[in-house]
């Protein structure tokens, strides 16, 4: 059949022709969904007035099938959008994932030499300064006879105490690369919490006395054991007294104290009544190099790793740390250990 949408209403087909018209018509528009061929009209026939309701059903299907073509048409060109834009992302989130993981291997390669640097750097350093104290000991204790003027036994007493507080800061560092680099193990036994406080607090009692400051300790009665690093646990002890000691004036107060948790999870607590924390310094003060700045603490020597390093410690043992300070009025920290870590008799 042509393609001919010339609908005018000249000659008249019978009823029978018009009828076999309109069928071939559906039949051409159904298989070729060309919508574009129309009847001829006639109003003096039912064929003629079927013929005309039929045209005017498709024309306005024709508007329909445009309309909607047009707005399928405008959706595909936005979907091809979308999906060249999500394929570029793609793209870039793997370009980026490939340099993160070029950046990563780089910045493990990097730890593993600064690791090994600096374990070689301490041996080198600890060798000569355990030489220096060794030697300054033995020259302030008068082994080989009296030093004769006052300034050579003070200045024999600055370098032991300055080769002591430089070889704590190597230490520090060391520990802390071991932690980064994830080579420290721990020699776990079951320890007891008095006994370790004890020790803990004998290391510093020449500090305390010399800032004039009080130490009281409470354990809770029946306190169990801890399965933990002694060693790495007084290590912790230490470094919190001795942050509390450098922090309390003359006259403060120092207290270390233990308490159980209904599920006996341990908890200890070290206390001072010293200036306390800023509270804009509390959410980094476990961050490595991180030193409280203001007046009062200018003056007082460290590298800021001890709490980062006191941190890092209490996590190789599953616990965790938490802090309260007010300025000047003093600070708490907390050392919390999971139920598993209490050695129950």
């Amino acid at each position: 059949m042509a393609n001919d949408n010339t609908t005018t209403k000249s000659e008249t087909p019978s009823s029978s022709e018009g009828l076999n018209l309109l069928l071939e018509i559906m039949d051409y528009q159904a298989a070729t969904k060309d919508l574009s061929i129309r009847m001829p009209e006639s109003p003096d026939t039912d064929i003629g007035q079927i013929a005309h309701h039929y045209n005017a059903l498709i024309s306005e299907l024709e508007i329909l099938t445009k309309k909607l073509e047009k707005s399928v048409n405008t959706r595909a060109s936005q979907i091809n959008r979308i999906n060249n834009s999500l394929a570029n992302e793609v793209m870039d989130r793997k370009i980026a994932e490939h340099a993160l993981a070029e950046s990563l291997q780089q910045a493990e390669m990097a730890n593993k030499a600064k690791s090994a640097f600096l374990a070689n750097m301490s041996h080198e350093l600890r060798t000569p300064l355990n030489s220096i104290i060794g030697f300054s000991e033995v020259m302030d204790q008068g082994i080989f006879g009296d030093i004769d003027h006052d300034h050579y036994s003070d200045y024999i007493k600055a370098i032991y105490d300055s080769g002591n507080h430089l070889l704590s800061l190597i230490n520090d560092v060391l520990d802390l690369s071991k932690v980064e680099a994830d080579s420290m193990t721990l020699d776990e036994d079951d320890a007891d919490i008095a006994e370790l406080i004890k020790r803990s607090t004998m290391l510093v009692k020449s500090m305390i006395d010399r800032n004039e400051l009080s130490l009281t300790v409470e354990i809770v009665k029946n306190c169990p054991n801890l399965l933990c690093d002694s060693l790495r646990i007084s290590q912790v002890l230490v470094n919190l007294l001795s942050n509390a000691i450098k922090f309390t004036p003359k006259g403060g107060e120092i207290k270390v104290s233990v308490s159980l948790k209904p599920n006996n999870a341990i908890t200890i607590q070290v206390s001072d009544t010293g200036i306390g924390i800023p509270e804009a310094s509390l959410g980094s003060i476990f961050d490595p190099f991180v030193q409280v700045e203001n007046s009062k603490t200018r003056n007082i020597q460290g590298t800021g790793l001890g709490l980062s390093l006191v941190h890092s410690l209490i996590e190789l043992h599953g616990g965790r740390i938490g802090i309260d300070s007010i300025e000047s009025k003093g600070t708490d920290i907390y050392l919390f250990f999971p139920p598993e870590r209490s050695v129950l008799s």
